[in-house]
């Protein structure tokens, strides 16, 4: 729940989302495609136990979310580690508020867009070795989203350090999302394209998972009312056989 006395300061505890990975943020019901893409589900955290503060100034062309989260995944009763997840978030909106929706289903006659930067930093207990080491693991996400007339873009970047045991060397990781979409038929018809890759290691060859996908929309009524499909590829490049694999996803959605 929100203390909302003020829209500049707003207190938020409870169970939600941390502010961090732009698809993650935005609502399951709201995506251009029937999911989203491999590289937020690597790096978003998702829903976290915590308290934040967040608000909006300048009328609604800057905003920003800071908060403080047990860091171990929804619906744990306890923090079972010594540590805790700190995210933080900024994001300027020149044209005015930015809703967190994919598509440009409204069909804007103005450009609506977006800019901004996350940060997480989260220690965790190395307790399948038996230590009392914290282990911190650092992420920092650089997102962009644009909406006008019949267009919607996205850019998503992701990198992450892991801390390891013992003294081990560190692991980094890297993600991205490039997604657009275009309305054949304003606020009707869009199909949508999105490319996404998950390297688990940079320092190790051929451990990506990259998605390819061509989605179809038809909204019947904004997003309460849509049809949705697509199709693409999923490669895993650490596997040994079958490395691709090719996907077919569709569902109707009913908001009510």
């Amino acid at each position: 729940f929100d203390l909302a006395r003020n829209p500049r300061a707003t207190v938020r505890l409870g169970q939600f989302k941390a502010p961090l990975g732009l698809q993650e943020v935005t609502s399951s019901g709201d995506q251009e495609f029937v999911d989203r893409s491999v590289a937020s589900e690597a790096f978003a955290p998702s829903r976290q136990q915590g308290a934040m503060l967040w608000g909006t100034g300048f009328g609604k062309k800057l905003g920003y979310e800071a908060g403080v989260f047990n860091g171990n995944g929804r619906n744990r009763k306890t923090n079972d580690d010594t540590g805790y997840m700190y995210v933080a978030r900024v994001h300027l909106d020149p044209s005015g508020e930015y809703k967190l929706s994919e598509s440009a289903v409204d069909h804007p006659d103005k450009v609506n867009w977006t800019i901004g930067l996350s940060y997480m930093l989260n220690s965790t207990q190395a307790s399948l070795l038996k230590t009392a080491e914290d282990l911190k693991q650092t992420t920092g996400e650089a997102f962009f989203g644009l909406r006008y007339k019949r267009l919607f873009a996205l850019a998503d970047y992701y990198s992450r350090t892991q801390e390891q045991a013992a003294g081990a060397p560190d692991v980094d990781s890297a993600g991205a999302v490039g997604q657009v979409g275009f309305f054949l038929v304003p606020r009707k018809i869009e199909v949508a394209l999105r490319y996404s890759y998950f390297d688990e290691d940079k320092d190790t060859s051929n451990d990506r998972e990259i998605e390819k996908r061509l989605g179809f929309g038809y909204y019947f009524s904004k997003h309460d009312l849509k049809f949705q499909a697509d199709y693409g590829q999923v490669e895993d490049e650490a596997s040994l056989t079958d490395n691709k694999t090719d996907v077919f996803r569709a569902q109707l959605q009913i908001v009510f």
